[in-house]
């Protein structure tokens, strides 16, 4: 299956992903992802930690890399600097 959805919540330790279609995953389920943001894309490895109806299905990464730890920070650090609506 793939989905694209939209990222809400980013840290360290995973994010929280909404997608237009609803879907269900059991917790514990290992997933890749990729994220694009701006050209560049990280693929991650993973794992639902929570599903609800509204709110999304919240993952945990899983074996990160210190090169994909490091993508992951310069990208929350790169986003928090954005201005807010």
């Amino acid at each position: 299956m793939r989905f694209t959805g939209t990222i809400h919540d980013l840290s360290a330790a995973g994010f929280r992903l909404t997608t237009a279609p609803r879907f269900t995953l059991e917790r514990g389920t290992q997933v890749e992802v990729l994220l694009n943001v701006r050209g560049t894309a990280l693929r991650v490895a993973a794992g639902v930690r929570s599903n609800h109806k509204i709110r999304g299905v919240g993952f945990a990464f899983m074996n990160l890399s210190q090169r994909a730890a490091r993508s992951i920070q310069s990208l929350m650090d790169e986003l928090a600097e954005l201005p807010t609506a």
